[in-house]
């Protein structure tokens, strides 16, 4: 027999439940402001004098990845990374993103109960989505020094897109599992975006002013909520979950295109050199 409570009508165990959340937020804010009074910031240009950071072969044995992803040309102040193309391209590739994880949150527990699927499959799709966050994103970090940010940025963002169109096919298909494997990578590529472009925003201006810069960019997921309530509107209130993950998807695969234009500003292109088919000893002989 369930309990209400009187003239509510609701649950007498819903207040209570509803403070759990509240708890939670309060201390893991207690324990994060604890745990940071901790960390002490390094100096400014802390390289040592006998290191070139800009030159990949000196600075491999203080920074592995160097070659893959080399530092910033110089310390950009604020001002000067907001007027460069880059931090806004940056932005745009975590709108997009961050776009793409808002929709998800709302749509794939609704679509998976009108699909058919157990709420114990979506539950548990949910619950390792959030494990395989956590334990992934060390092997993107990884990937990321070996092939480059930019390269694991741009695969990244191509499956986060292509998940969001298996989602409404595991539907079709009837498929529990595919809609697990769906949700499982989306969760996990949409988590890896925000760290791969973090640090790709040091790699572009340096950092000494990385949080203000990091700041800019990661205001993109303030806009994105709004942006994708006024987009996903028209197929959220039709109940259209199709047209909503082609959006989802769609966002996805545009955040992969802004990637691919994503360059440190003043860093010179990398020329290929031709050895010359008759050097100078040869001709002389």
């Amino acid at each position: 027999m369930e309990v209400t409570l009187l003239g509510t009508g609701a649950p007498a165990g819903l207040p209570r439940l509803a403070t759990v959340p509240a708890v939670l937020g309060a201390v893991g804010c207690l324990a994060t402001a604890s745990i940071g009074r901790l960390f002490e910031e390094p100096p400014r240009n802390w390289w040592p004098a006998g290191v070139d950071p800009l030159r990949p072969g000196g600075a491999a044995a203080v920074r592995p990845g160097t070659a893959r992803n080399p530092p910033a040309v110089r310390q950009f102040g604020p001002g000067e990374a907001a007027r460069t193309p880059v931090l806004w391209l940056l932005w745009c590739c975590l709108l997009c993103a961050g776009g793409v994880g808002v929709l998800g949150l709302a749509l794939e527990v609704p679509f998976g109960r009108s699909a058919g699927f157990g709420g114990g499959v979506v539950s548990a799709a949910l619950f390792a989505g959030a494990v395989v966050n956590g334990v992934g994103l060390g092997a993107v970090g990884l990937l990321s020094d070996r092939y480059g940010r930019r390269a694991t940025l741009v695969v990244v963002c191509v499956a986060l897109g292509t998940a969001q169109f298996g989602v409404p096919l595991s539907g079709r298909l009837g498929s529990q599992p595919f809609f697990l494997v769906c949700v499982l990578l989306s969760g996990f590529t949409g988590a890896a975006v925000l760290p791969l472009l973090a640090s790709m925003t040091a790699d572009c201006f340096g950092e000494n002013d990385l949080a203000a810069h990091h700041g800019l960019v990661h205001s993109a997921t303030a806009a994105a909520g709004p942006a994708v309530a006024v987009l996903g509107a028209g197929p959220l209130g039709a109940r259209d979950f199709h047209g909503a993950f082609v959006l989802a998807g769609s966002l996805g695969l545009a955040s992969s295109v802004l990637a691919l234009f994503l360059t440190a500003p003043g860093r010179p292109k990398v020329r290929r050199v031709v050895p010359n088919p008759q050097p100078l000893g040869e001709e002389m002989a």
